[in-house]
């Protein structure tokens, strides 16, 4: 581990001891596969030069509505691990694409992102995914990937804020998204966004434990006091009764990422918050890792690698292992983490019109998962900004 490494992890809260003991419990990753940041860093290079979105979801199975599709939270990702690890000009061409998009997309011009845009080369204006529908004989784009859920933007205003030492353009790029957010949010939280195309995308009233601790974080790292709105609202949302924190609003089962991130998130969590890794101790192991949902039907990468980081920087360093030394057996053969390891449900819905519990991750090569990874094995908490 680097001096650079160490000093990530002396953040609240953890001692000495505890950053010496996560520093030898990263697992070995053999040499038939790229690590998970080289594998981010490949597919990079291998795109033309100047601003880039990365695919999600790249490789010959992904079904036509993902193909082309570089959804913004995963880009974001891949931005803060590419710069956690030095890649600072590959980190410049995902941020300059989210800037491209912030000023040049087809109808909006209010500091929001799209959820996902075009992989490749970023245009102008900012292209959407979508693809051929033979069967309608038409263009077909993704009403999810067309709007813009508040997480994701609050995402890509945290990845830009870690750019802000390489240009002003980056601090300014995240601060109209912020002012976005800004508009979303009152003393209840801040709602899910907006589903759908322009002009009249349906808006999302629920609220999200996980949305909330995004725009919490970004919230403050500039100022902003509705950071404490939303950081009210993630606080409501702990159940001490079980010692876990709910979904949101809309009732259902809980989810791990929102029950390991506010200890990620908040340099100050209040000590009962530790109870929530009992509860994701005892109700989402799977099959090795850990799962979306309680009582998990599978393995969930990106969670396992949250969980990894989050284990780590709580000083367990044992459970940490077990869910790093699960990763590799993730590994697809272009370098990517697979989302999952096979289809397995969140048990919430994509959208307003979803007749069923239809938001799933599939055994796909996914930035997402990859990301995660490069983050828990170099011990980088990605909510946390150095230079501020």
């Amino acid at each position: 581990m680097t001096k650079k490494e160490a000093k990530k992890l002396l953040s609240p809260g953890l001692t000495r001891r505890q950053v010496l003991a996560t520093a030898i419990i990263a697992p070995t990753i053999t040499s038939t596969s790229p690590t998970p940041i080289r594998a981010i860093v490949n597919h990079i290079d291998a795109l033309p030069t100047g601003p880039v979105w990365l695919a999600s979801y790249p490789g010959d199975a992904t079904p036509p509505a993902l193909r082309n599709a570089a959804f913004v939270y995963d880009n974001a990702l891949a931005l803060i691990a590419l710069k956690s690890h030095g890649n600072i000009a590959a980190a410049l061409r995902i941020g300059e694409a989210m800037l491209i998009a912030l000023d040049h997309d087809r109808f909006w011009h209010d500091g929001r992102l799209r959820n996902a845009y075009r992989a490749g080369p970023a245009t102008t204006p900012a292209a959407l995914p979508g693809y051929w529908n033979a069967k309608l004989n038409l263009w077909s784009e993704d009403a999810y990937q067309a709007g813009s859920a508040t997480g994701n933007v609050a995402w890509a205003a945290l990845a830009l804020l870690h750019l802000a030492p390489h240009g002003a353009r980056f601090q300014s790029g995240a601060q109209r998204m912020i002012a976005w957010l800004d508009g979303n949010t009152s003393a209840q939280g801040i709602i899910g966004g907006y589903f759908g195309e322009e002009p009249h995308p349906i808006q999302q009233n629920w609220r999200s434990t996980e949305q909330n601790i995004d725009a919490a974080v970004v919230m403050r790292a500039v100022g902003d006091s509705r950071a404490d709105w939303c950081r009210a609202f993630v606080t409501h949302q702990f159940d001490r009764a079980r010692g876990c924190f709910n979904t949101g609003s809309t009732p259902g089962p809980t989810a791990l990422d929102a029950n390991l991130w506010p200890l990620l998130a908040f340099p100050d969590p209040p000590h009962e918050w530790r109870r929530a890794l009992d509860w994701v101790r005892a109700h989402y192991g799977a099959e090795g890792g850990l799962g979306f949902r309680d009582n998990p039907d599978g393995l969930w990468t990106e969670g396992t690698a949250q969980g990894a980081l989050t284990f780590a920087l709580s000083g367990d360093p044992a459970t940490a292992a077990k869910l790093l030394a699960k990763l590799p057996e993730m590994a697809a053969s272009n370098g990517y983490l697979r989302a999952a390891n096979h289809e397995i449900r969140t048990g919430l819905a994509i959208g307003p019109h979803s007749t069923s519990d239809d938001f799933r991750y599939y055994p796909l090569p996914h930035l997402g998962a990859t990301a995660w990874a490069a983050l828990a094995f170099a011990r980088v908490n990605p909510f946390r900004i150095d230079h501020i």
